[in-house]
């Protein structure tokens, strides 16, 4: 027996300097219209333990279309792959669900295309959604399971449009919000809308050919609502339920309610409300990919949203030119770049030359030098610590060889009994002056001598020191 593969569930990051506007997502959701093929692509938005973010569930071959696209679209993006049971129910805990469908679903939700073109700027619904799910004690999440639209569907709407545009519906706006609800509606006012369409198309047969023609281009926000209604379905079009659910730990149903109404609010806001709206029921219903992308799209720059999850960093690429891991080289560490992990190595001879590893506090410095001395040490050669706080003194006496335990030389000087170290001992008559000038070196930096302040104790100390060193 065959079993489908394991959903794969991606997290989407984006760092905090993404400027990408939801147009990448739309050329995204554009490409996999076609590959979907009736397997739901579930857009996430989630609260947990009071950190929200966005998340994408699929089977894995949707979701590796999915990383490509949405990785060449945004370049300050990342996508981790994430354990599906981190989103499961804790336990203790009671889960509330309410679904929301569109409705008449013909005409578009305010999205960044219609406002392209317009001289106002395109009003992010993204922040107030991710907002209104935040909460320290629950558990929510927004689920938008899309499927590419069935043609019966798509050439249905086609149709109420077409008649919405005779000159009966067109001169009675009421009348013609009736039709559309009927036609779009439930099943069981489906054929008073098809019974009243056909009349209505029969005595004025031509008309609405003439005045309307279907066209997939985008439309500004000065054309008609029929205009707009036909611009959405010549677009691409997804069959998508929409479903909230909120998890309280039992007993706390008055806050359930009171986050589900949030949450409703936040989705009803980004409706308009006299064309079309949410209502709570569980028909699905058609979205266009750019209702979809201002919906779901990685957080932009502007975004005010607070508590979201984040990319702290951009994944550069691996630089080119470095070698390849083997003998001859060095390894500094594996690159995680858009989901593939790359070891990068320096050639042998350019690890022996200077270089200078700069980071803030709990970045890796130590376990890169740790790395570094470990290779170096089964690799046989010579390596030298000074290192003053012991973390990485006692880590790299751990990692040494039982084959190399005799080339060790371990100076502690905390220890109980440390090696004796004089550092005045220079049997070499020649080498003094410059031993003199390294203690007296130490002795200005540590406790901040300078000839301008104290010019008599550092000629005293030097003097004394090559004095020591004659006896």
């Amino acid at each position: 027996m065959c079993y489908p593969p394991a959903p794969m569930l991606l997290q989407l990051r984006a760092t905090r300097q993404n400027e990408r506007d939801p147009l990448g997502m739309a050329r995204t959701l554009r490409v996999l219209h076609g590959s979907l093929c009736r397997r739901p692509l579930k857009l996430l938005f989630a609260a947990i333990e009071g950190k929200t973010a966005l998340y994408l569930q699929s089977s894995p071959h949707v979701g590796e279309r999915v990383r490509k696209q949405l990785y060449g679209e945004y370049p300050d993006v990342e996508l981790v792959d994430i354990d599906p049971a981190d989103l499961a129910l804790p336990p203790g805990h009671r889960m509330v669900m309410r679904s929301l469908s569109l409705w008449p679903d013909i005409f578009p939700l305010p999205n960044f295309q219609q406002q392209a073109n317009s001289e106002r700027k395109f009003s992010d619904p993204l922040p107030a959604i991710l907002e209104a799910l935040h909460d320290d004690a629950l558990w929510s999440n927004v689920e938008l399971s899309i499927v590419p639209a069935r043609h019966v569907s798509l050439h249905w709407r086609r149709w109420v449009i077409l008649t919405l545009s005779c000159p009966t519906y067109r001169n009675q706006p009421e009348r013609a919000r009736r039709f559309a609800k009927a036609a779009v509606g439930p099943w069981w006012m489906r054929p008073w809308a098809l019974l009243t369409g056909l009349a209505v198309r029969l005595r004025e047969r031509g008309v609405a050919e003439r005045e309307l023609a279907t066209s997939a281009r985008r439309d500004g926000e000065d054309e008609d609502d029929l205009t707009m209604a036909t611009a959405k379905v010549g677009s691409f079009l997804f069959e998508v339920t929409l479903r909230v659910s909120v998890a309280a730990p039992i007993g706390s149903e008055a806050l359930t309610k009171a986050k589900l109404d949030e949450v409703t609010a936040a989705l009803k806001a980004a409706a308009q409300p006299r064309l079309a709206r949410f209502h709570i029921g569980r028909r699905s219903f058609l979205l266009g990919e750019g209702e979809l992308a201002s919906l779901f799209h990685p957080p932009m720059a502007t975004m005010a949203a607070a508590h979201v999850t984040v990319s702290e960093s951009r994944q550069p690429e691996p630089p080119d030119g470095l070698p390849a891991a083997g003998d001859d080289t060095v390894p500094l560490g594996e690159v995680l770049y858009r989901g593939r992990r790359q070891l990068v190595a320096l050639a042998r001879i350019d690890a022996g030359r200077h270089h200078h590893c700069i980071g803030r506090t709990g970045m890796g410095k130590s376990v890169y030098l740790q790395n570094q001395l470990r290779s170096r040490i089964h690799a046989g050669d010579g390596v030298m610590l000074l290192e003053p706080h012991g973390d990485l003194y006692e880590a790299t006496l751990r990692s040494v060889p039982r084959r190399r335990f005799d080339d060790v030389l371990a100076f502690d000087p905390t220890a109980a009994h440390p090696v004796a170290y004089n550092p005045l001992d220079c049997p070499d008559p020649q080498q003094r002056e410059r031993l003199a000038a390294g203690v007296m070196a130490a002795f200005e930096s540590l406790f901040a001598l300078d000839h301008g302040a104290t010019p008599r104790l550092l000629n005293i100390v030097r003097y004394g020191i090559l004095l020591v060193l004659d006896v």
